[in-house]
């Protein structure tokens, strides 16, 4: 083997070796595609589906659905710009619940992470994150992570009120 080869396999072989973690998301943003690939990855059931929820300016018009034990949600994709979109926002949603206003400031104000809102006589957990400009995967775990760990206080806050 020429020094040519040799340079270009070991530089191959380097880009390979770089773990999943280690790797950027491209910069501006993921696709409805990309966040279901990336949930799957993470062992949830996800498909892509046309966003039904209330759309404001930026969004997409697909959102992806999952689930995890405990609570139906949907990630829906803001700030886009054609199919690529720079932030994400986890959302479940509750139709009948009993909370107030007081006692979602009172979540808001205790617990980090997901923000309830309460409209109507629905509830809302939201949790929005950032995906643009190169984020690595780790990021991406760690987020879903933080929203799989506080998703089962807030399903028990929604049906009882109280905080633990």
């Amino acid at each position: 083997m020429n020094k040519i080869t040799v340079l270009v396999l070991l530089s191959l072989a380097t880009f390979w070796a770089i773990p999943a973690d280690a790797q950027e998301m491209p910069a501006g943003g993921m696709t409805a595609n990309e966040v279901a690939s990336f949930l799957q990855g993470e062992g949830l059931a996800a498909s892509v589906v046309t966003n039904t929820q209330g759309r404001v300016a930026g969004d997409n018009d697909n959102m992806v659905k999952s689930s995890v034990p405990g609570a139906n949600f949907s990630v829906v994709l803001l700030d886009c710009t054609a199919d690529r979109c720079e932030t994400l926002q986890y959302r479940a949603g509750w139709s009948d619940c009993s909370r107030t206003p007081d006692q979602a400031n009172a979540w808001n104000l205790h617990r980090r992470w997901i923000k309830a809102v309460i409209q109507d006589t629905a509830c809302f957990g939201q949790f929005d994150i950032i995906v643009a400009h190169g984020v690595s995967h780790a990021y991406l775990v760690q987020t879903l992570s933080n929203w799989k760990d506080t998703i089962g206080n807030f399903v028990q806050w929604v049906g009882s009120g109280t905080l633990d």
